[in-house]
């Protein structure tokens, strides 16, 4: 027997009335609630992630110091900066700058900043040459080199 109201209807072929909307209602907040619960558990996840990684962050503190040698000597590296302001062809007169660190990225730990002094749109084109105790490299300087803010003075005859 059919209880008014109560999920049933006289004719069994169809669902009765309501139904449709009520399975949908409920497909819709079980859907809600595992989404919610995996973003959670993505966030929960991150998190974890983020926190391991912040604890290796802090082993790196035992590290020794890297050992870097020496800057070279200007008047011992004056050989090679001739070398590289003939093969890149600067117009003399050459200036220089004192050795100064390298970017911490770099494989050299020491350059020298070179350009010619022939005239003003010269001097904005300035190279560099990369040293360990010896040379290592040299390239059109980029804005990590720093060498748009060194002073340069004449290189020294001789």
């Amino acid at each position: 027997m059919c209880v008014p109201f109560a999920g049933c209807s006289a004719d069994r072929s169809r669902p009765p009335q309501g139904w449709l909307p009520g399975v949908l209602l409920r497909t819709f907040w079980v859907k809600m609630l595992a989404s919610a619960t995996r973003d959670r558990c993505m966030r929960v996840l991150a998190l974890l992630l983020c926190l391991g990684l912040a604890a290796c962050s802090l082993v790196s503190g035992n590290l020794p110091e890297a050992v870097v040698p020496p800057p070279p000597d200007p008047t011992a590296a004056r050989a090679t900066l001739i070398t590289v302001a003939s093969e890149t062809k600067i117009a003399g007169p050459i200036e220089v700058s004192d050795p100064i660190r390298a970017n911490p990225l770099s494989s050299s730990p020491w350059l020298i900043c070179l350009r010619s002094a022939e005239s003003e749109a010269s001097k904005r084109l300035i190279y560099s040459i990369f040293f360990t105790d010896k040379y290592v490299s040299s390239r059109w300087s980029v804005d990590v080199d720093h060498c748009g803010a060194q002073v340069y003075h004449p290189m020294k005859p001789g």
